[in-house]
C-alpha cells in the first residue's frame, strides 16, 4: 500500500512538473502577447494625446480669435502691380548725364581757353607791349598743316556724332526695356 502510496506520489509530483513545464513552454507566448498588447498601448497613447494637444490648440485659437475679433482687418481693394518701375526713371537719368555732360564740357573748355597763355591777335600783343607793332611774322600754313587740321575737325565731330547716337540709343533701348 504503502508502495501505492508513493507511486501515486510520484505520478501526483510528474503531473505537477508537466503543469509546470507546459506553463513555462507557454510563458514566451504569453510575453509575446504582452507585447504586443503594450505596443499597441502605447500607439493609443500617443494617439491620444496627439489628439489632446490638437484640441488644446484648437481652444487657444478660438479664445484668441474671439479676443481679438473687433481688431480684425479685411481687405475690400487688395493692391495692384504697377505697370512700369516707378523708380530709377532711366530717362530722367540720361537727360540729367545729358546736361552734366554738357555743362562739363563747357566747363573744361573754359579752363583751357583761360589757362592759354599763347598770343593769337595783334590786340593781345598791344596788350602786353606798350610800343607800336611794326611787323607781325604770319603763320606760315602748308598743306600738311591744313590736312591735320581737317582730320581733326572731322575727327571731333564724328566723336560727337558718335557719342550723341550712343546716348540716344542707350536711352531709347532702356526707356524701351523698362
Amino acid at each position: 500500500m504503502e508502495i501505492t502510496n508513493r507511486e501515486h506520489a510520484i505520478s501526483a509530483l510528474q503531473a505537477r512538473i508537466s503543469e509546470y513545464q507546459a506553463r513555462l513552454n507557454e510563458q514566451p507566448a504569453t510575453e509575446q502577447q504582452l507585447a504586443e498588447l503594450t505596443r499597441g498601448y502605447e500607439q493609443s497613447k500617443a494617439n491620444y494625446d496627439d489628439l489632446l494637444k490638437k484640441k488644446n490648440q484648437s481652444v487657444m485659437a478660438t479664445s484668441m480669435e474671439q479676443m481679438q475679433q473687433g481688431e480684425r482687418f479685411t481687405m475690400l481693394d487688395p493692391p495692384s502691380l504697377p505697370m512700369k518701375p516707378d523708380f530709377p526713371n532711366r530717362l530722367k537719368f540720361c537727360g540729367i548725364g545729358l546736361v552734366l555732360g554738357l555743362a562739363l564740357g563747357l566747363v573744361v573748355v573754359t579752363a583751357f581757353e583761360f589757362f592759354d597763355d599763347r598770343l593769337h591777335a595783334e590786340k593781345d600783343i598791344k596788350a602786353i607791349v606798350p610800343i607800336a607793332i611794326i611787323s607781325e611774322i604770319p603763320e606760315i600754313e602748308n598743306s600738311l598743316d591744313e590736312q591735320r587740321y581737317r582730320r581733326r575737325v572731322v575727327f571731333g565731330w564724328t566723336m560727337a556724332a558718335l557719342v550723341l547716337g550712343s546716348i540716344l540709343v542707350g536711352s531709347t533701348v532702356s526707356y524701351l526695356r523698362g
